[in-house]
């Protein structure tokens, strides 16, 4: 069966990450629609370690806006060492806690690290998919699961961005969350109609990125060609952010 490539590349094309969200309530089922397609993603071995967390409560989502503002008072520390055309954005921002804190949904990807054991056991001795064990088949599963969903998300009419978590982070949500020790929650999908329009995502060219047959030694790029390249995505960034953030001038 074929299905019609243009509309699935404009799909594709049109997901941006919404930084800011109405707190307008969803269609009921969007969300099990959402995580529907979250569950179909592919994984190592088959393995699926993830579960889902949908986070709904204002209670609940005030908390952890709450955790996340403080710990990125810390965080924001190690971004000052960079000079400052090269900080992310994320740390223009003016005090206060992050707007998702009113988006109608969040949903929290877990991981079980125990059902690596699916998988087979050679990456764990000669280490596999870039990483030193068959920890990056696993990771990549739940990063695999959190981008199907960001795409039904589009799919369904809604916008969504993604927000990854630091381990102190991570820590005090599985507290608050009752999530055993055993597991790992791993990302979050926030979820609602967007406040704005996103713009044109950043992405470089195919002609820049592709290489036949052999390693087209013409592609390979420089220190000073990734320079100038983080300083593009960093404008980008800070664009679509000050959509959603009166952001402080770069380098404040």
């Amino acid at each position: 069966m074929s299905y019609d490539y243009d509309s699935f590349l404009q799909l594709v094309h049109e997901r941006r990450s919404i930084r800011k969200l109405l707190p307008d309530p969803i269609p009921e089922g969007s969300i099990e629609k959402i995580l529907e397609c979250g569950r179909w993603a592919m994984s190592g071995g088959n393995s699926q370690p993830w579960e889902f967390i949908v986070i709904q409560d204002p209670e609940t989502k005030l908390k952890m806006a709450e955790i996340w503002s403080e710990y990125m008072k810390e965080f924001a520390e190690f971004e000052l060492t960079r000079v400052p055309e090269i900080r992310h954005p994320l740390f223009s921002r003016p005090a206060g806690l992050p707007n998702w804190k009113d988006a109608p949904a969040i949903i929290g990807v877990i991981g079980d690290r125990r059902k690596t054991q699916i998988n087979v056991l050679h990456p764990n001795f000669y280490g596999a998919e870039g990483g030193d064990s068959i920890n990056a088949s696993y990771y990549k599963a739940l990063g695999n699961a959190a981008m199907m969903m960001h795409l039904a998300a589009k799919a369904v009419g809604l916008a969504s961005h993604h927000t990854s978590l630091e381990k102190p982070v991570e820590l005090q949500y599985k507290r608050l969350l009752g999530i055993p020790d055993e597991l790992e929650l791993h990302c979050l999908v926030v979820v609602g109609y967007p406040a704005f329009e996103g713009g044109v995502g950043y992405r470089r060219e195919l002609k820049e990125i592709v290489h036949y047959e052999k390693y087209d030694p013409e592609l390979f790029r420089t220190a000073k060609d990734l320079r100038q390249e983080i300083l593009a995505s960093r404008a980008a960034v800070r664009f679509e952010e000050s959509k959603a953030y009166d952001l402080k001038p770069a380098g404040e």
